[in-house]
């Protein structure tokens, strides 16, 4: 009878009260909350109209939305008539980041030797005027690589971590200049891929659908107490929760919430950022998703 219990229970398919609560003790014991918490890169899935990427200056035939994923190429400035030059990646709403990576192209950054006075790109970040500058370069993990016949390893991106204090962010920005650079070292620059990541669990499934509604899913064996956030939105809009989010999410259950929005523009799409808590035994996750939507109330999620 016990391999077939463990089996049973492995494969969640008892009610999790059923053998007094065997079942969802088991599935929190195998899958516990504090577990399903990961980055996800909100430039995942991205579109013709989101994000918004600019640069001060670009190659031609090397556009700046060449550094999203999914794309082969990258960007370059070479041609440009300054120096200074940055990339832009607005995402259209105030968000909390959990990290930013970017990458050159390796061939294209300086050799270890000369790289100690040059820094392969510069990183900050803004909310409307207030700029953000990260302080601990020490938490940054480098990407390198050590070129044949030396003994410096040459650095060509970086992993940067955003602490909470860093607060809600709208866009990143990528500069070419550091200490020791000058024109011709930011031309040989080739900037290949930009990743931006929240913190999101997957205790929860957020499905946004049309007309301000957000489908939600408990993909644990187990009850779990629900908090729905306020929605995070573009200046402009505005969004008034209708009726009561359920209290308690049952186990592999699925409710809808719906949000009355208004100030969508009428012939662009806008960025939506959901956030709805999950909590057992005194811990609480965060499952968030992002979605496009319109002035009809169309939604596309992007998670």
């Amino acid at each position: 009878m016990l391999p077939l219990l463990l089996v049973l229970l492995e494969a969640r398919v008892l009610p999790p009260h059923a053998l007094f609560g065997a079942p969802g003790a088991y599935d929190a014991w195998r899958r516990p909350l504090t577990g399903t918490v990961h980055r996800a890169d909100l430039l995942a899935d991205t579109t013709w109209d989101w994000p918004k990427v600019t640069a001060s200056y670009s190659a031609p035939d090397h556009p700046p939305s060449q550094v999203l994923p999914g794309h082969d190429g990258y960007w370059s400035v070479k041609g440009t008539p300054g120096t200074d030059n940055w990339l832009r990646i607005d995402l259209g709403l105030p968000l909390r980041l959990a990290e930013v990576s970017y990458d050159f192209d390796p061939d294209s950054v300086d050799s270890a030797t000369t790289s100690l006075l040059q820094s392969p790109g510069s990183f900050s970040a803004q909310l409307g005027s207030r700029t953000y500058f990260p302080t601990n370069a020490l938490a940054w993990h480098s990407h390198g690589r050590r070129p044949k016949n030396s003994i410096f390893t040459t650095t060509y991106g970086y992993d940067i971590p955003l602490p909470d204090s860093a607060g809600p962010l709208d866009s990143v920005r990528i500069g070419l200049a550091g200490l020791g650079t000058d024109k011709a070292y930011e031309e040989r620059l080739r900037l290949r891929e930009v990743h931006i990541r929240w913190t999101t669990s997957d205790a929860l499934r957020l499905r946004p659908e049309d007309g301000g509604r957000l489908r939600i899913e408990n993909t644990t064996g187990r009850d779990l107490v629900l908090g729905v956030r306020p929605l995070a939105l573009p200046d402009g809009v505005h969004a008034t929760l209708a009726g009561h989010p359920p209290r308690v999410l049952p186990a592999r259950g699925t409710t809808v919430v719906r949000w009355h929005l208004t100030g969508l523009p009428r012939t662009a799409r806008v960025p939506v950022a959901y956030a709805v808590d999950a909590s057992e035994d005194g811990h609480t996750v965060t499952t968030r998703c992002l979605a496009l939507v319109g002035g009809t109330g169309r939604a596309q999620p992007l998670c």
